[in-house]
């Protein structure tokens, strides 16, 4: 095979022709097909779907009845509920001492798009999917409503792992280092027409799909059978559409005019030559342009500015990640990836994860069986009584009717059901025998006690392999319990690691979300929900618009004008980088096991003990742990440093108090000021003490049970 022939790995140059941009997509979407099923087993997600609802048991039982006991489906309800339910409480920290008022800032803001955005809902939609299909996906993006024609907000859709096409992923299953990721998002046509009208004629509904009859056009078609009964629109083919998000980690490097051999082609003087790029739409947040290798560039760096050559670094066409845009038939948008926080717009959770695994197992993998198991001995049990409830009979042919033609064949005997309720048949029995009798001795219609001591035990199996005994304790342990350290010490390895988990995948949400409010939130939209004393004030300076910090640390804000008054001065960095500079500098800190309340019980307790004990901590430390909202902050990085500034502001309180209890009036005279006696009548214009010694105590009246007094004299 020539060079020529052969199908490159590398994902096309923006140059390259649209068919040859869109043949590659199609190919990564196969790849990733082939991988999803590798992965992810579609028949064990199908007996997942049906056992959710409520299709379970053998064949054999479900011709008995129909009704299912659910307790698979129930415990996967409370895990999922259980862990869905996260704690709030988080936010951003920094050592940087210039951003530690946009730290507070962001931080309030943070949590109220996590709150106004019901994240906890959609959490819970990605561990359903997870439980399902072994991996669960939370989408976070900005769009606008009204399908482009509205206000802007922040989406949080959830996935599951059929959604999600990856290529070149490693063993951590980081998707952020795969070199290619494929979301898969089903779009209703009408909205799909609004947000991509020039594609209108390419956007085509699922029901004129067509797949080529070849193996890989089979696999194609049973993933998106698949996929489209997981997210329950098999039923509206008419009306969905699928369109492909494809974010490559494309490296390419703006080298400027280079020769045959690779090498740059100087100029005269012996500089590079080239020209810049222009990346994204003008007039975006992710529009910029890009230098060439060699081209001299102007950057901040060290507190001043700097002139130097453009390094491969400054030169990444794309420095943040690549996007390209698709549907069936078409190549919609190649560009650089909207977000400025250059990541694929995907957190993942796992409910049962393992090294080896690219994805984690389903819920349902091991205990599907044992659900078949429960419902087939359960609905014996129901036969059972039924057939007692209305028996069957047989009836006495030779004292009836004495036809003996209406004895039964061996066939149809063989075909006779003796636990069919009402079912009635003839024998040829004896004139002795009764007219009619139960088909079976009545020991076959009693059901022995060990047969529901089996179906405990199944069910007491599911609930072991799901861990749900661990799951119950994190669930009492958020209550108001007697006794929370036995149920901390209940805490399993089980639920610990799922919680770790998940806290490691919530890093990179806060992460996301830091860069999504710095780049489509305005600084009106954040004062409604900090107030006006809550926004930093380098956000007002000079760009009101942005909640972006208008100069980095170290750059001239102001200048002497003409006029001999001071005059501001903009920022000689972009915007992009500035927002880069202030995120990188905003660090999101998760405490192991916190984010489900089982450290915070345990670091609850401690420091009630502490309390007890003497050691001096500070309230805000207190109000922090105990998730008192807006409790306000002390100066200080560490607790002794913040009792220190609390007790420091204590008494500069004190003194502003006094002073005004003095202005008004209302404090006690000065020491060694004239102090008017009692007047007489009152309290203390008896006689002084003849002799001062101490008070002793004593009875007046003892003989009628009079007061307690003390005796001075």
């Amino acid at each position: 095979m020539s060079d020529r022939d052969e199908i490159s790995w590398q994902v096309p140059f923006f140059e390259a022709e649209d068919s040859t941009k869109l043949g590659f997509l199609k190919r990564c979407i196969s790849q990733g097909i082939a991988w999803q099923q590798e992965n992810c087993n579609s028949t064990d997600m199908q007996r997942a779907m049906d056992i959710l609802s409520g299709k379970s048991g053998s064949k054999a039982s479900s011709k008995w009845s129909k009704f299912t006991t659910g307790d698979l489906k129930r415990g996967i309800l409370e895990i999922v509920e259980t862990l869905s339910d996260i704690r709030p409480y988080w936010g951003y920290s920094t050592d940087n001492k210039a951003f530690k008022a946009q730290s507070a800032m962001m931080s309030k803001v943070a949590k109220a798009v996590y709150l106004e955005g019901f994240v906890d809902r959609s959490i819970k939609d990605a561990l359903q999917y997870a439980a399902v299909s072994g991996a669960g996906f939370i989408y976070p993006f900005y769009s606008r409503s009204m399908y482009g024609a509205g206000d802007g907000e922040f989406v949080f859709t959830a996935l599951g792992q059929p959604d999600v096409l990856p290529i070149q992923l490693g063993r951590d299953k980081n998707y952020q280092k795969a070199y290619i990721v494929t979301l898969v998002i089903p779009m209703g046509v009408a909205e799909a027409h609004s947000r991509f009208p020039d594609y209108q004629q390419h956007l085509k509904p699922f029901a004129n799909k067509r797949y080529g009859r070849t193996k890989g056009g089979g696999d194609e078609r049973a993933y998106d059978l698949n996929r489209w009964r997981m997210h329950k629109l098999d039923g509206k083919l008419e009306q969905y559409v699928d369109i492909y998000y494809t974010y490559v980690l494309d490296l390419r490097v703006n080298r400027g005019e280079v020769d045959e051999k690779g090498k740059p082609i100087l100029d005269e003087e012996g500089n590079p030559i080239g020209k810049e790029l222009e990346m994204g739409e003008s007039g975006t947040s992710w529009y910029y342009k890009v230098p060439y290798l060699g081209q001299q560039i102007q950057r901040f760096e060290g507190g001043k500015m700097v002139t130097r050559a453009a390094t491969e670094d400054d030169c990444r066409v794309y420095p943040q990640r690549r996007l390209l845009i698709s549907c069936e038939n078409a190549l919609m948008y190649d560009g650089p990836a909207f977000d400025w926080h250059g990541m694929v717009p995907l957190v993942p959770f796992y409910l049962d994860e393992w090294a080896w695994e690219q994805t984690g197992y389903s819920l349902f993998n091991g205990t599907a069986n044992t659900q078949d198991a429960i419902d087939d001995l359960v609905r014996s049990v129901y036969r059972v009584a039924m057939s007692r409830a209305r028996p069957g009979k047989v009836y006495n042919i030779d004292i009836t009717t004495g036809d003996k033609a209406g004895k039964l064949t061996s066939r149809q005997a063989e075909g006779i059901d003796p636990f069919d309720p009402g079912v009635t048949w003839g024998i040829d029995g004896d004139v002795k025998e009764p007219v009619l009798r139960p088909p079976m001795p009545e020991w076959c219609y009693n059901v022995p006690e060990w047969v529901m001591k089996v179906v405990e035990f199944l069910q007491a199996s599911i609930q072991h392999q799901l861990g749900h005994d661990q799951i119950k304790s994190l669930e009492k342990l958020r209550g108001n319990i007697s006794d929370p350290e036995k149920l901390l010490d209940a805490e399993g390895p089980t639920v610990l690691g799922t919680s770790r988990t998940m806290e490691r995948s919530f890093r990179d949400f806060g992460n996301m979300v830091k860069f999504l409010i710095l780049q489509y939130m305005t600084t009106a939209e954040v004062m409604q929900i900090v107030g006006a004393d809550g926004i930093a004030p380098e956000v007002f300076d000079y760009a009101p618009e942005m909640v972006i910090p208008s100069h980095l640390p170290g750059e001239m804000t102001t200048r002497i004008g003409a006029d001999g008054n001071p005059e501001p001065v903009e920022s000689s960095v972009g915007v992009f980088d500035r927002a880069k500079t202030f995120a990188k500098n905003l660090k999101m800190f998760i405490t192991p096991h916190s984010m489900h309340y089982i450290a915070q019980a345990k670091q609850r307790l401690d420091l009630l003990a502490l309390l007890g004990k003497g050691v001096p901590v500070d309230p805000e430390t207190i109000a922090t742990n105990f998730d008192l909202p807006n409790w306000g902050s002390i100066d200080g990085a560490t607790i002794k440093e913040k009792v220190f500034a609390w007790a420091k502001e204590q008494l500069v309180e004190k003194a502003k108090i006094a002073r005004l209890e003095k202005a008004l009036g209302l404090g006690q005279p000065e020491e060694g000021g004239d102090k008017p006696g009692p007047k007489p009548g009152q309290a203390g214009s008896g006689r002084p003490p003849e002799h001062k010694k101490p008070g002793q105590v004593a009875q007046k009246g003892a003989a009628g049970g009079g007061r307690v007094v003390v005796k001075t004299s």
